[in-house]
Formats: structure tokens, sequence, C-alpha cells
């Protein structure tokens, strides 16, 4: 599937909270989700939410890489026309 939009996040344990609250505005603002798929890469746990013209990529770590690496991971994985990085408290 070929998306407009890639929203990456990085993320470690412990900042589920703060994490959630973003998600649950990004998923009333995407529309419908298609799919959610789930794995490990890169020492890192992926999520990636499936909305029809966009997706959302969270990677979550245990501080065991850099934010840096993280973005770089996320890059890779993004299938996208554009992309953008935020934080998980970024509003």
């Amino acid at each position: 599937m070929n998306y407009t939009l890639s929203i990456m996040i990085p993320t470690i344990v412990g900042r589920e909270k703060v994490l959630s609250d973003l998600v649950c505005d990004l998923i009333r603002q995407c529309g419908n989700l298609r799919n959610t798929v789930g794995s490990n890469e890169g020492g890192c746990e992926i999520t990636i939410l499936e909305f029809d013209r966009v997706e959302v990529i969270i990677a979550k770590d245990n501080r065991g890489i850099s934010t840096g690496e993280k973005r770089n991971l996320l890059l890779r994985l993004a299938k996208n026309d554009y992309v953008v990085a935020i934080d998980d408290d970024d509003y």
C-alpha cells in the first residue's frame, strides 16, 4: 500500500501513558484504522497503525539504542511519499 504520510514516533518503555494519549488523538484524526502490525526489529518493538493514506510507525525500546538510531530504523520502515518524526509527547 502507498501512503501519503508516515508519522514516525520513537519512544521508550515507561512512557506508555503519554504515547497512548498521542496515539488516541492520531487515530481520531487519521480516520478508518485498517490494520495494526506488530514486530521486533533492530532491538525495538515496532507497531504500525495503517489508515487509508497514513501510517503511524512506533518504535519502542528499553533505552538500548539512541533516538537517532530509532529514527533511522523508522525511516527504513516507512512506506510513504512524506515522513515526519515526532516525539511521543508532541501534539
